[in-house]
């Protein structure tokens, strides 16, 4: 009998695949429910005699039977036909007759056994239809912010020569006839749509476990007040570097040798193993480790503002790259927003992480002997 712990480093997570519940099954949590039973005989050897795995150890949770007495179940957010559980397809309105209990296969009857599991259809209609409206809504969203990006694109693009050759970027400059808070209000707004239009199709799935609506809505708004809160950062260091550049010309000269390092710093971050961990925290938040069932109102703000710092650290690789090369580049933004996602997204996001690592590397070494031959 092959045997296999519940539970993994974060190394093995990034892999996409584990072997838990005797398969190879996608994972991207690091623990997962299971029940091992051993023997020891009067040698003193140890017997491994017992397992059981997800439903299977659904008999040593009482609550577990009484909510699968009740019309709606557990409420469970994900598709009972995918996992393999019985599910019900509802008769017609206006006819009399029982819903049919369509079969599970065969290697999950046992699990079915135990479990109960019947999907009320009602719950299933009123689940898909909370689906249904936040997909509208995101993508309503994500459309209004796209447009807005290219707006602040458009009118926040220019720069102004320094003391040295080069220029700079306007967006570290405070606009004419403005105080230093208005310019970080505009520059925050900004920020903002860009972070919605680029981080929004990957944390979608993330957003997708809360229910009701509004408990989506609160985790969104957590997860981007987290990426608002490092834009103030991010405008900090760009006006403090901006006024630097153009008050001492020693620092103006050294920006073609500074945006190698962060290049540099960037490759760095995407090839370590901090990233590999920090992404497998940020991949168990947002497509497994949400919230079962839901999580309701109560929890969604503070799950949202979770995986909103999850999120900043794995994704700050590709975020130094984008204020390397440009911030209000919308070729730039594009790149880096899909790097994220796949990174997010697919099933094994190392071999992605090494190659945009390696590239990164290659492009900020570059810059940097260049600036100094």
């Amino acid at each position: 009998m092959t045997f296999k712990q519940a539970s993994f480093r974060p190394a093995e997570v990034s892999k996409g695949k584990l072997f838990y519940n005797y398969q190879d099954v996608p994972m991207r949590i690091t623990d997962r429910e299971g029940i091992s039973v051993f023997t020891r005989d009067e040698s003193g050897e140890i017997f491994h005699t017992y397992s059981t795995y997800a439903r299977g150890i659904d008999m040593v949770n009482s609550t577990y039977q009484f909510l699968d007495l009740a019309p709606k179940g557990r409420a469970e957010t994900r598709s009972l036909r995918r996992t393999g559980f019985a599910t019900t397809t509802p008769t017609r309105p206006g006819k009399r007759g029982r819903a049919k209990v369509q079969a599970a296969p065969a290697e999950n009857r046992a699990d079915i056994a135990m479990s109960g599991l019947i999907r009320s259809p009602a719950a299933g209609s009123s689940l898909f239809g909370e689906s249904l409206r936040l997909t509208v809504a995101a993508s309503i969203l994500f459309l209004v912010a796209v447009a807005a990006t290219f707006f602040f694109c458009r009118s926040m693009s220019g720069d102004m020569p320094m003391s040295s050759a080069g220029t700079m970027s306007m967006i570290w400059m405070r606009m004419p006839g403005w105080s230093w808070s208005a310019s970080a209000a505009w520059f925050l707004l900004m920020w903002l749509a860009m972070m919605v239009a680029m981080m929004l199709p990957s944390a979608l799935p993330m957003l997708s476990r809360f229910h009701p609506a509004r408990a989506a809505a609160l985790a969104a708004c957590g997860y981007f007040v987290v990426w608002l809160g490092a834009g103030l950062l991010v405008y900090g260091a760009g006006v403090a570097w901006s006024l630097a550049a153009m008050r001492w010309s020693t620092v103006s000269r050294a920006a073609p040798t500074l945006t190698g390092a962060m290049l540099v710093l960037a490759g760095a971050a995407q090839l370590s193993g901090w990233k590999s961990a920090g992404l497998a925290r940020c991949r168990e938040r947002g497509r497994c480790g949400g919230p079962e069932g839901g999580g309701g109102v109560s929890t969604g703000l503070r799950e949202g503002i979770r995986q909103g710092l999850y999120c900043v650290a794995c994704s700050a690789g590709p975020m130094l790259v984008l204020l390397a090369v440009g911030l209000m580049n919308p070729l730039a933004m594009t790149v880096v927003a899909v790097l994220i996602s796949f990174e997010k997204l697919v099933a094994n996001p190392r071999p992605v992480t090494v190659a945009s690592g390696f590239l990164i590397l290659l492009a900020g070494t570059t810059l940097i002997l260049r600036a100094l031959v």
